[in-house]
């Protein structure tokens, strides 16, 4: 199986729209609310060549499956991750998991640690995590995960 992760690039800026605005993802989103092609198209040309934020695109035989966004500050990235709703359930979210840690090692990013923020209703999400070797720690509204990398 050919599984990669790629950056993202002006192309793909109508695939994520559509990815964002899922129904699932809306609904395990902190903030359910639809977002406009516009107010993405904004905060997606901010983001795509920025040293802080980080996109990628999760491929499975050069065809995108998901995609993974780090935030990067004080050598901590913070993690926004989906799948495309007809590949769900397959252990793709864990793999994606799995293989942003191993790029991060390669690329030289300066993150010590990986966070993700998961609603406690997102079972599928606290799977993948739990899957892919991250940590729990429970909050009151929600569960954090985090990955110490280690170079």
């Amino acid at each position: 199986m050919c599984f990669k992760l790629r950056d993202a690039t002006i192309d793909d800026c109508i695939l994520l729209f559509n990815w964002v605005n899922d129904e699932q993802v809306r609904s395990n989103s902190f903030n359910s609310d639809k977002i406009s092609l516009k107010e993405h198209k904004k905060w997606f040309y901010k983001n795509i060549n920025s040293k802080t934020t980080k996109i990628f695109i999760a491929c499975l035989k050069n065809k995108p499956i998901g995609q993974i966004r780090i935030d990067i500050k004080d050598r901590k990235g913070v993690i926004d991750f989906s799948v495309d709703s007809k590949l769900r359930g397959k252990g793709y979210g864990t793999r994606i998991l799995e293989e942003v840690i191993l790029h991060i090692k390669v690329s030289g990013f300066k993150i010590d640690t990986l966070i993700g923020k998961v609603k406690k209703d997102n079972i599928s999400s606290q799977k993948a995590f739990q899957k892919a070797g991250y940590k729990e720690i429970f909050k009151e509204k929600y569960i954090m995960y985090f990955f110490e990398i280690k170079n």
